[in-house]
């Protein structure tokens, strides 16, 4: 029962075949002595194979490990603020961003700030304040904005007349990106007073492109072409037009939550008069003082409206980009941009007040209209060591 059953036939094929080379064929002997050496040639293959593949497995992990931090880094383009408000970022703009597109994305989030309107006024009607005086909180709250902001519209545009009319090569330029990007052609002056960058004001057919005398004659014409382009495409997307609207809203909204904690329990004609002067307040919000009585009077509410419309902003901002870098190029745009925020304009509409994520403070990060630069450079595939050798400034170093 223990014998191996298999033991003659080995014993047979032993014996028939026994370990000798002698009566071999000659072509069986050299093959057997050549076996060692595929043997070796086989394992040195092996060992590149594996070793191939082990490059091949580390280059797929840093490559998903670059695109995570990309990743991140477009998540901070809606709110580079921490990983708590990026995730909250992630769910209320990136995801939206992926699942419909940035034009559904930003026009979702203004649909959002119309339901918060509603649902002030309707909170305003349904502790005790009258239509009447309801339908005037909303018509007072749009009017002034709009008033105050054509008011300034107006006086800029009068001081525009003084202005210096742009070199000839930069107008060309600006007409041919009108052109492309199929809107009227604005008008084009040069500020010599401007610290840096380049803003449109107004819209339509009334609309004049401001470009700072250093950005026009230190930045190639590339660079300066992509930034211009960025501009001319908030005109051709319509963008411009919303930005009172959106500052109305949370005129509107600032001032239902006034009313909810302080106003509907005060006298009528004191309420009117306490009513009015917020509003003032809010569309005047000239220093920090305004700013400050703005902010506590309507018991924050219009931070966080502020922030939704700065979301939907930073979306407008994004947009312009795509269409910029479709006009121009990826490394044109990013080049010029940065140059435009190491210029530091507060006033500058490409780059926006505090355009570097070190520098801005955390109330900047929740309400800034304009994503950071680092962050637009990513999404481009591009980091501010890549652009910085282009543009005709130093890196700004971090605080």
């Amino acid at each position: 029962m223990g014998s191996d059953p298999f033991a003659r036939s080995r014993g047979r094929l032993h014996t028939e075949h026994p370990p000798s080379d002698r009566g071999a064929p000659a072509d069986l002997v050299t093959a057997s002595g050549k076996l060692p050496k595929l043997r070796n040639t086989y394992s040195e293959s092996l060992d590149c194979a594996t070793m191939y593949h082990t490059e091949a497995m580390t280059r797929s992990h840093r490559q998903r490990e670059c695109a995570r931090d990309r990743y991140r880094a477009l998540t901070d383009c809606f709110c580079p603020s921490g990983p708590k408000v990026r995730s909250i970022s992630v769910s209320l703009t990136a995801r939206l961003d992926r699942a419909v597109g940035l034009p559904a994305a930003y026009r979702s989030i203004d649909a959002a700030l119309v339901g918060l309107l509603v649902a002030a006024l309707a909170a305003c009607y349904a502790t005790g304040m009258a239509f009447p005086a309801v339908a005037a909180v909303a018509l007072a709250g749009f009017g002034l904005e709009y008033a105050v902001s054509g008011v300034v519209t107006d006086g800029l545009f009068r001081g525009l007349e003084l202005a210096e009319e742009a070199p000839l090569p930069f107008r060309r330029t600006v007409d041919e990106l009108a052109d492309d990007l199929g809107v009227a052609t604005p008008a084009v002056v040069v500020d010599r007073e401007s610290a840096g960058g380049v803003n449109v004001l107004g819209d339509g057919d009334r609309a004049a492109l401001v470009a700072s005398a250093p950005l026009v004659e230190r930045l190639d014409e590339a660079a300066l072409r992509a930034v211009v382009a960025h501009e001319l495409a908030h005109l051709a997307l319509g963008h411009l037009h919303r930005v009172p609207a959106r500052e109305a809203v949370a005129h509107v909204v600032g001032l239902a939550a006034c009313w909810l904690l302080v106003l509907r329990r005060l006298d009528p004609r004191l309420a009117l008069l306490a009513g009015g002067a917020f509003l003032l307040v809010g569309v005047a919000r000239s220093n920090g003082v305004n700013v400050l009585l703005y902010v506590v009077a309507s018991g924050g509410a219009v931070v966080l409206v502020r922030a939704l419309a700065a979301r939907a902003s930073r979306l407008e901002e994004c947009h312009a980009d795509d269409v910029a870098v479709a006009a121009t190029s990826a490394r044109d745009f990013c080049t010029g941009l940065y140059a435009v925020g190491g210029l530091g304009d507060a006033d500058d509409a490409v780059a926006g007040g505090s355009p570097f994520a070190a520098r801005r403070t955390r109330l900047e990060r929740l309400v800034a209209e304009h994503p950071s630069i680092e962050a637009r450079l990513a999404r481009q595939g591009l980091t501010p060591d890549d652009v910085a050798d282009g543009a005709p400034l130093e890196r700004p170093a971090d605080d």
